[in-house]
């Protein structure tokens, strides 16, 4: 894993991310475009442009055993232990530790890994900064989190907004570059921002669900309509884009999509245009 902030291949990303996962054989359409989910394995990163001085999510699955469970039955771990993994955690990466007053909650039995609310851990601890705990146990809005599971492992790291915010990062209208058709659907181009699409991709990948953000198929239905207008049908599909169709209210609306990062295998897919090809 790469100290935070370094981005080899130059620097023209606006965000960088390290995912290793194994795609299981037979599981892709054509175009690369995995059908079912990836099954992730080691330590993840997504990076923001600022790198170590901005937002950046952490994730590490490898002490979570075959089945999905943590096998270690250990002692947990004190306050002043937590309290020092965390802080050696930032140091080595490079990242500063965040500022304010911060809380540190044991044997907490749930966490937002991958924004899901997965209980994969025999214990964890937290140290959060802002937020608040709901009537669950789970800190809502931090501005800074990171766990560490019973055996002293740091699992997840989140600095800037944090997953469990809710929403999720699909494109929107671009202003000036739309409008509005007699049946209401957005026309014209539609754009995203990355940290938006990574932090989907996260809630979805991390989080096991990632069948309904990394295939196109999924998403290529008319925006503010989806499935309850029709079937869609896919017209092309490609590395680089896909476009799919659909009628609505007699009218055959052409939708294209692209990756959000092309050379990652299972990005997250946003909408790029919607035009009005026909009347039927």
């Amino acid at each position: 894993m790469p100290a935070i902030g370094v981005q080899p291949n130059g620097r023209d990303k606006p965000w960088s991310v390290w995912f290793p996962r194994a795609i299981m054989p037979g599981r892709l359409r054509p175009g690369n475009v995995p059908h079912r989910h990836l099954q992730m394995s080691g330590p993840a990163l997504f990076a923001g442009p600022t790198g170590a001085s901005g937002e950046f999510h952490y994730f590490n699955s490898t002490i979570l055993s075959r089945f999905g469970g943590d096998s270690y039955r250990g002692p947990q771990l004190i306050r002043q232990q937590v309290i020092a993994i965390a802080r050696a955690w930032f140091r080595r990466r490079g990242a500063p530790w965040p500022p304010g007053h911060f809380h540190v909650a044991l044997g907490f039995a749930t966490t937002f890994i991958g924004g899901t609310g997965r209980c994969c851990f025999h214990i964890l601890d937290q140290i959060y900064w802002g937020g608040r705990q709901d009537r669950f146990g789970i800190v809502q809005n931090p501005s800074a989190e990171i766990y560490i599971a019973d055996r002293g492992t740091v699992v997840q790291v989140d600095t800037g907004p944090v997953m469990n915010l809710g929403g999720y990062g699909f494109s929107q209208p671009f202003p000036g570059r739309t409008h509005r058709d007699r049946n209401g659907i957005v026309l014209g181009i539609w754009c995203f921002d990355y940290a938006s699409a990574v932090r989907t991709m996260i809630v979805a990948d991390i989080g096991g669900h990632s069948s309904w953000v990394n295939d196109p198929g999924q998403m290529g239905f008319v925006p503010g309509i989806g499935p309850k207008g029709g079937p869609s049908y896919r017209v092309s599909l490609k590395d680089t884009h896909a476009v799919y169709t659909e009628t609505y209210r007699g009218v055959r609306y052409r939708m294209t999509l692209v990756p959000a990062f092309p050379s990652l295998p299972g990005s997250i897919w946003e909408l790029e245009k919607v035009e009005r090809r026909a009347t039927t």
